[in-house]
């Protein structure tokens, strides 16, 4: 094999090499030598070649990725570094692989699909239906982000995690999963030193590279303007210095000129969680849209009192009957003030509703009532969902049914004659419903 041979040769092929021929193929070489990461590339080009996407449940790892078919080839082309023990071998050549691959990526050379992998050691959770699906929280740690799972239920916005390689690999499936039509706000929760700080232009960066549409990165903390001063002394660190610019960054933003902050940082031991949450509520109140929230769930909770109402009253009798009820339910909600629509639907037994925000803050309306702004923020950090009272609709609903069958608007006889097996007459009494 000559030295300037530069067809990519097959896994199989790669699989009889030794040393020698890793040093006679001219694309593994760097400056006359072989190289690490020109080693993985060739690798992983000739792996793309060979390997396509097979979905979620037959998806690789890249830790698989490593052990079939990189570890082995490494070992084969680099001996004397297997043999050196004060190498490190796994850990360089696994760190080697995962820096190559992220890079080939983000030039657009290779995809992680297109060789089998899915990382599933971050974590992630998309909101892609909700008021807030336009905005996305990354967080740097996995272990804050556990912590802010109960902000994510109640704001209902995604939040995702990852670092190095596993951001890349992130943002493509971001780049597959994320409505194209969108700009995306990204909140950035990283530690206070110059690799969290970098992550922020380092995200949008890699997002424009591979096509997720982010209209603007907002980094949220940590800060230490966002702890106090006896904080700030017992926690601050020293972080690594790697090269001039983590040196700048410590002589312009650093505290002292020397420390950084780790997210960490926040709180004491016994509500870490839910100090972070204060801090990211803080940041995001007002970015939060509390009125189309408040809307949404006021009109939901309209439709789910008029599925209340139904079910209770109706658990035992025939659609015929319950179909016939459940019109005269509509009509009564539709007669309301600031019911703009209901409808039921038979076939799906569900009734749907639209209502009015302003009217359902008025005292004397009887939709349901909205719950404070502060329910919604206070939510995100203790992990209550707010909702909306419903209890006024429920008894006027009640009420009103009542009343046509007293009046004979509604001929309960005639209907309940119509069952086979006679039913006793359900008590129309909101104590009854809500208790039940």
């Amino acid at each position: 094999m000559s030295a300037n041979r530069t067809r990519t040769p097959s896994l199989a092929e790669l699989q009889t090499w030794g040393r020698a021929e890793f040093e006679q193929y001219e694309p593994c070489l760097y400056h006359g030598s072989v190289s690490p990461k020109r080693v993985i590339r060739t690798i992983i080009r000739a792996a793309n070649r060979e390997l396509s996407w097979r979905g979620e449940q037959n998806a690789n790892s890249l830790r698989d990725f490593w052990y079939n078919p990189t570890k082995p080839l490494l070992e084969s082309a680099f001996p004397d570094k297997l043999a050196d023990e004060s190498f490190d071998f796994v850990r360089r050549m696994s760190q080697y692989l995962s820096e190559t691959l992220s890079d080939m990526v983000q030039d657009g050379a290779v995809t992680y699909r297109e060789l089998n992998i899915l990382d599933e050691s971050r974590e992630r959770r998309l909101n892609l239906d909700s008021i807030e699906d336009d905005k996305i929280l990354f967080v740097e740690k996995e272990a804050a982000y556990r912590k802010l799972r109960p902000l994510e239920e109640v704001y209902e916005l995604s939040i995702v995690s990852g670092s190095g390689w596993q951001a890349t690999a992130l943002i493509e499936d971001l780049a597959y999963e994320l409505d194209s039509g969108t700009d995306y706000t990204i909140y950035i929760l990283t530690d206070y030193d110059p690799t969290g700080w970098s992550i922020g232009k380092d995200f949008y960066e890699r997002s424009h590279r591979l096509g997720v549409g982010i209209n603007e990165v907002k980094r949220i903390g940590i800060s230490p303007e966002q702890l106090d001063e006896e904080t700030v002394e017992k926690q601050k660190f020293s972080p690594p210095i790697n090269s001039d610019r983590d040196r700048e960054w410590l002589d312009e933003r650093g505290i002292y000129g020397r420390y950084g902050l780790e997210i960490e940082a926040i709180g004491d031991l016994n509500r870490k969680g839910e100090a972070l949450r204060e801090m990211i509520v803080d940041e995001l109140r007002d970015e939060i849209d509390v009125r189309g929230r408040q809307e949404r769930d006021v009109s939901r909770a309209l439709a789910g009192s008029a599925q209340t109402v139904s079910e209770q009253v109706f658990r035992t009798m025939t659609a015929e009957f319950k179909t016939a009820l459940a019109s005269e339910i509509r009509s009564i909600l539709a007669e309301m003030d600031g019911v703009e629509t209901i409808s039921y639907d038979e076939q799906a037994d569900k009734f749907s509703a639209w209502a009015d925000l302003d009217a359902a803050e008025s005292d004397d309306s009887t939709l349901p009532r909205p719950y404070h702004e502060d329910a919604l923020h206070n939510g995100a950090i203790s992990g209550d969902v707010p909702q909306p009272d419903s209890e006024r609709t429920l008894d006027a609903v009640l009420s009103e049914l009542d009343t046509r069958i007293e009046n004979g608007e509604i001929e309960l006889e005639a209907l309940l004659s119509r069952i086979e097996d006679r039913v006793e007459r359900t008590t129309f009494e909101a104590g009854t419903v809500l208790d039940s």
